[in-house]
């Protein structure tokens, strides 16, 4: 039976809460062939899939580009061998090999640059390998996302030249599109790590303060603040929601050990309660990202692009030559230049 509906394809090992959890997924059919619909590739490209997972997005990529046009890279070699498997099978010539597709791999034997790139895991970055991947007038796709799990595809695309920057090596730019859908996060090593109990918080005074921004627009993935929340909160800040006695509320964890708590429920004067801890005020940076949301009269996803080049990456606002921009991924983006 055909259901539109991305399927587990590897679990991680037990964690210490005895569960499992998925680390390797297959995306829906419809985002499947929409990603590539959204490449354009035709007849005589050559396409490029970081991440090949089970080997069905390689497959219909491979059958209609025919025998020796699709590289694929895959990092867990137990799911690279079950793809080569399943493709042999089919009779699908395709070149796989084992890597991180965020890292430089030895891919000028298989004819990179190439003329469409589709990585089918999510990431919070741009690595300068993927700009090298591209061949110029080539096109690239990628799911963009951060450690509240907000974000969206961007289809970027390499000129030809850059006359503006007189630039031989021109970069990736691209809007986030007005489709997304949902990605496996992307695998960091060649095994199916357990998910463990966060770090303690080292102790130290706990802060009580208020804000006036409802925690639970961090959940809603239609609207773009939860980027601008990302770029400003440091990299690699998580988000979970959890429900006690007391009511429920939005736990945010950043890598310093540094947490808050912000309630669901707004006091008298429409704001929320928070409770904090860590050398980071992580509410703070939550503030002034809703601050700058504002300040851009409420922008849609669209409105927003990433330009990508060899020395890193940043999330540009309206024009990627004269809008304000932020580093992507910054420990801060207080520094965002207007």
């Amino acid at each position: 039976m055909y259901s539109d509906a991305s399927l587990t394809v590897a679990l991680s090992e037990l964690d210490v809460w005895g569960d499992r959890h998925p680390v390797a997924t297959s995306p829906p059919p419809e985002l499947i062939v929409r990603s590539l619909q959204a490449l354009d590739v035709r007849d005589g490209d050559r396409l490029l899939q970081l991440g090949v997972g089970c080997g069905y997005t390689t497959a219909l990529a491979a059958h209609r580009l025919g025998p020796g046009r699709v590289v694929g890279v895959e990092i867990d070699p137990d799911l690279l061998r079950s793809a080569a498997r399943r493709l042999e099978e089919r009779d699908l010539l395709v070149t796989l090999r084992p890597g991180d597709g965020s890292t430089p791999v030895p891919l000028s034997v298989d004819g990179a640059p190439f003329d469409g790139v589709l990585v089918g895991y999510e990431s919070d970055d741009v690595p300068a390998v993927w700009v090298h991947h591209v061949r110029p007038g080539g096109r690239l796709l990628a799911r963009v996302t951060g450690g509240l799990g907000g974000g969206r595809h961007v289809l970027f695309e390499r000129p030809t030249n850059d006359p503006a920057a007189g630039s031989a090596d021109p970069p990736l730019v691209g809007h986030f599109l007005d489709w997304t859908g949902p990605l496996p996060a992307r695998r960091v090593a060649a095994i199916r790590r357990a998910v463990r109990r966060p770090a303690a918080p080292t102790g130290g005074l706990v802060a009580s303060s208020s804000t006036p921004v409802a925690p639970t627009l961090l959940a809603d993935d239609m609207t773009p603040l939860v980027l601008l929340a990302q770029l400003h909160l440091p990299r690699g800040t998580t988000r979970a929601v959890r429900s006690t006695g007391t009511g429920t509320a939005t736990y945010l964890q950043s890598p310093d050990g540094s947490w808050a708590e912000i309630a669901h429920a707004p006091d008298r004067r429409g704001r929320h309660d928070v409770r904090e801890e860590g050398p980071t005020r992580l509410v703070r940076a939550l503030d002034e990202a809703a601050a700058v949301f504002d300040d851009l009269d409420r922008p849609d996803w669209t409105d927003f692009g990433v330009t990508a080049t060899a020395s890193g990456s940043h999330v540009w606002h309206r024009n990627p030559g004269t809008g304000p921009r932020w580093p992507l991924g910054p420990t801060w983006a207080a520094n965002a230049t207007v």
